[in-house]
Formats: C-alpha cells, structure tokens, sequence
C-alpha cells in the first residue's frame, strides 16, 4: 500500500467530487492524503491508518473546512478593465431611459 507525504485533517473536507460527497454524506469526510503532490485518499480521518507512515507529515487545521485540489479562479485584465469604463444603457439596465 502506498503511503501517503502528506495527511491533511480538519472537522470538514469538501472533497468536489459529487459520488465521495453523496457517498459520505452522513459520514463527514475529515482528511486528504497527498502523495508525491497528488490527492490519494479522501476519507475519514479515524481510517487514514491504512496510508500514513513514519515518514508522512500530518497537518491538523482543527475546526476549520479544507478543499482538496485547485479551483482557478481568474480575469483577464485588460477585458475587465475596458468592461469597466463603458456604461450599460440596455433597457433592463437602465429602466428609465426606455
């Protein structure tokens, strides 16, 4: 069994995966494994035994909900700034010029 660099423990684990969710509904999910940079497991912080050895760092954020994975969220500047300098004068924009 593989073993896991990195165990990741909180009182709430949004894992972003719509079957582990439903699956774990009643069951919190508590811990991410990580290894070599990559999510292993997400599960229950009481059955992380299987993938934690002498070698795995153990991080425990207490009360706090952590989210495995990245969510990239961004704008495109130069969009976002030009979209900012017009003024929407549609009529559901603007009611009162219609």
């Amino acid at each position: 069994m593989p073993q896991a660099d990195l165990l990741l423990a909180a009182e709430r684990v949004i894992s972003m995966d719509p079957v582990l969710d439903g699956i774990e509904r009643e069951r919190t999910l508590t811990a991410v494994a990580v290894l070599d940079g990559r999510v292993l497991w997400v599960g229950r912080r009481e059955d992380a035994a299987w993938c934690r050895g002498p070698d795995t760092k153990v991080l425990d954020f207490g009360r706090a909900t952590i989210v495995p994975g990245l969510i990239d969220a961004h704008l495109h500047t130069v969009s976002f700034g030009l979209a900012l300098a017009q003024v929407d004068v549609r009529p559901a924009a603007c009611p009162g010029i219609a």
